[in-house]
């Protein structure tokens, strides 16, 4: 057989295992049917990218909306059946439908067969790609097509390694922006903003050659496709450029005047330093008192109102 599910069709228990990252305050969970999920959470845990990363397998519970709330994006994948691939696929639409954000990854796009995802997530149009079976090939690489676009940052290169495990033939839906694709001309990076959230479909397989010889080469740069398309699902890419993403503080990342230290710009009803107090103005002689509270002289820190 051909199939990477002929490794491990079902997982018979449930398991779930907390690590703790230590840079920004994004939480990210996992869920995955896979005995091989652990390398997944090792590497972006060990990214330093995120707060915590939680890892699910469980082939006989599905997460509920309440659970999938409790992370700013969540990373799907497959190689074994999802307990409800139903349920799931109607919490994970409801869950974007609140601006939640998602990625998806091989072999959760295979129509059917207990490995791909349904539900609403698919019926109503929420998937960065169409859905078909799996493919493989030896040595298969990324392709830029949107060279310069965030889930590229930093990605050099990408082997699929011996296997190059990934759903095929698939293509990205219209309205998705389809980022990389594969040396076969098969889609590999996309992302999609069809409501409130976002979902990032990478057409690989995440485990790596770390934890099987033949999954994708962990010399090139998964991790990085990864984290990256998990920050962008999270609000953690910096999309206005002013140095500052959501989830380390940005309060408005389409707009680049406003970020955490920002000069507040007063009586327009923005907050443009992200404290969570509007039009409260900047004291620029340091006597602790702003212009706008009374100091009449606010280039002397002698002059305030006492």
């Amino acid at each position: 057989m051909n199939r990477l599910l002929s490794l491990t069709l079902v997982l018979c228990t449930c398991w779930f295992v907390t690590v703790a990252g230590t840079a920004n305050a994004i939480d990210i969970g996992v869920w995955s049917a896979s005995s091989y999920a652990n390398d997944v959470q090792t590497k972006l845990t060990n990214s330093g990218l995120f707060n915590v990363v939680d890892l699910f397998s469980c082939g006989n519970s599905t997460p509920s909306l309440a659970d999938l709330q409790q992370y700013d994006a969540v990373f799907i994948f497959s190689d074994g059946s999802f307990q409800s691939a139903t349920g799931i696929g109607d919490n994970l639409a409801d869950y974007m439908d609140g601006g939640g954000g998602v990625v998806m990854a091989t072999f959760a796009f295979w129509n059917g067969n207990g490995l791909g995802i349904e539900g609403r997530i698919k019926t109503d149009g929420y998937l960065p790609f169409t859905t078909d079976g799996q493919s493989g090939g030896n040595g298969l690489t990324l392709v830029p097509i949107e060279a310069n676009h965030e889930l590229l940052d930093g990605v050099n290169s990408f082997n699929g390694g011996t296997a190059g495990y990934h759903n095929s033939s698939i293509s990205t839906v219209a309205g998705a922006t389809e980022v990389a694709q594969w040396s076969n001309g098969q889609p590999l990076v996309a992302v999609f903003e069809p409501t409130g959230g976002v979902i990032v479909g990478l057409n690989f397989y995440p485990p790596s050659s770390d934890e099987r010889s033949d999954f994708w080469d962990a010399s090139t740069d998964g991790v990085t496709l990864m984290t990256n398309a998990l920050m962008y699902a999270a609000g953690g890419a910096d999309q206005d450029g002013d140095g500052w993403s959501q989830g380390n503080g940005d309060c408005d990342d389409m707009d680049a005047t406003i970020y955490p230290g920002a000069p507040e710009v007063c009586n327009d009803g923005i907050d443009q330093n992200c404290d969570g107090v509007v039009d409260e103005g900047t004291d620029n002689d340091g006597d602790g008192v702003t212009h706008w509270a009374g100091d009449c002289d606010d280039a002397n820190a002698n002059t305030y109102p006492r």
